[in-house]
């Protein structure tokens, strides 16, 4: 179970490479991890009840849009992309519900390698080269052809790791980020989910966060992050007092370089943005007002059931010239109507009710806050599944607070065979 959960931990922060299938559907590491897992979590759903009813409720809305649209191919395809890469948010709860160590080092693993090759990224960026190009295979993301690289090396020369962009790294990987100081600085080292995430390799954590805040910071992609890791290093400086002193003093120096980065980079952003006459946020904006018109345009059945799911992109274009609304919670709501603004309401009155069952309800409160930002604002792909895995851990972890002493179903079955397999030779003998 620990390989497993290791394994999982490395997949959900591998959007890269992956197998194609089709024109615009690429099978991830992850894919073949949750068709692999699923049956355990289906087993063990008493476990882990809160993943499943986000699940059901966050899926409810797609099914019935899809349903009351006549199951057109397009939309077809979309909802059925969707729903499974919603699959993680079950998959993971049982991981980290029974492994939790173990999954958080493979995404710490993980981090590492994409500090690794951000760092190459950057060298190389300076020689207008883009490195590993080959590894960048997924059609469900946008193509980066060769000639797309070689523009990227030459002019943009932000790294991002394997990720399609800066943007779905920041996404994907920043609440995690925040997870990991928060656990870094924890004192209590506790591994029940309590105060926060339990202890873990401390020289490993540390190179997943050096490596990750490098690439990140070179990016661009810190806005998020680094107030996160502010406040997060300013409650831990509250609670650790005089007691610590040493720890005390890291963490304050720590807070004020994370305070001084973020300050940087909105001085730097918004240089940029002001000196392009169509900056990456203008963009993203002006995405997200078109996916608003889009619901303000809307008859009475379109606005309760949407357009469907794989419509969403198509009115877009049709309104402004652009290929996606850049945000998936309202992408969300163009395809599912006010039917899915419910679903998801009920989901964040779910997630919230499971933070106040943990014993460190504000440091879960501020992680979810760095990642609320990356499906409203930051990135609209469905197949990144770093960003649902994540919303998964507060819910396994109120389910555990709930009942500590559930154990595995296939655990427990296996403990069963060995004790009654001595009874079983001695009859024969």
């Amino acid at each position: 179970m620990k390989a497993l959960a290791l394994v999982w931990g490395l997949a959900i922060l591998m959007p890269y490479p992956a197998l194609p299938v089709g024109a615009s559907t690429g099978v991830q590491f992850a894919h073949l991890m949750i068709a692999l897992l699923l049956p355990l979590a289906l087993i063990n759903r008493a476990s882990i009840p809160r993943a499943w009813f986000f699940y059901l409720f966050i899926s409810t809305a797609q099914i019935t849009s899809l349903l009351v649209h006549g199951m057109q191919q397009v939309d077809l395809n979309a909802t059925i992309i969707n729903l499974f890469a919603l699959l993680a948010i079950p998959v993971t709860a049982l991981m980290f519900r029974f492994q939790p160590r173990a999954m958080l080092t493979g995404v710490a693993l993980m981090m590492g390698v994409h500090g690794v090759i951000g760092l190459i990224q950057y060298l190389a960026f300076q020689q207008n080269e883009f490195p590993f190009g080959w590894l960048y295979v997924n059609p469900s993301f946008a193509q980066l052809t060769p000639e797309w690289l070689l523009v990227y090396a030459e002019y943009v020369k932000r790294p991002f790791g394997l990720f399609p962009e800066p943007s779905s790294l920041l996404a994907a990987v920043g609440p995690w980020l925040v997870m990991l100081i928060a656990a870094m600085f924890d004192t209590s080292r506790q591994d029940d989910g309590k105060r926060c995430l339990g202890p873990m390799p401390l020289m490993l954590t540390a190179v997943a966060l050096m490596g990750t805040l490098m690439i990140m910071s070179a990016s661009g992609a810190l806005l998020f992050v680094a107030g996160g890791a502010t406040l997060v290093l300013a409650v831990m400086t509250y609670r650790n007092g005089t007691r610590r002193p040493v720890m005390t003093g890291l963490v304050i120096v720590t807070a004020i370089a994370a305070g001084i980065a973020l300050i940087g980079f909105l001085g730097a952003r918004a240089d940029s943005e002001f000196a392009q006459a169509s900056g990456s946020w203008f963009e993203r904006l002006s995405s997200i007002r078109l996916g608003l018109d889009v619901i303000a345009r809307s008859d009475l059945l379109d606005l309760w059931l949407g357009y469907g799911a794989g419509h969403v992109s198509y009115l877009a274009g049709k309104l402004g010239a652009l290929d996606a609304v850049q945000s998936w919670m309202l992408s969300h709501i163009v395809a599912n109507g006010l039917f899915g603004a419910i679903g998801l309401l009920v989901c964040a009155l779910l997630v919230l009710h499971a933070v106040s069952r943990t014993s460190d309800p504000l440091i879960w409160l501020i992680c979810l806050a760095v990642w609320v930002a990356g499906p409203l604002v930051v990135t609209a792909y469905q197949d990144l599944f770093g960003i649902w895995a994540f919303i998964a851990l507060p819910l396994a972890v109120a389910d555990r607070a709930v009942n500590p002493r559930v154990t595995l179903r296939a655990t427990e079955f296996r403990r069963q065979l060995q004790y009654r397999q001595p009874a079983y030779r001695g009859q024969v003998a």
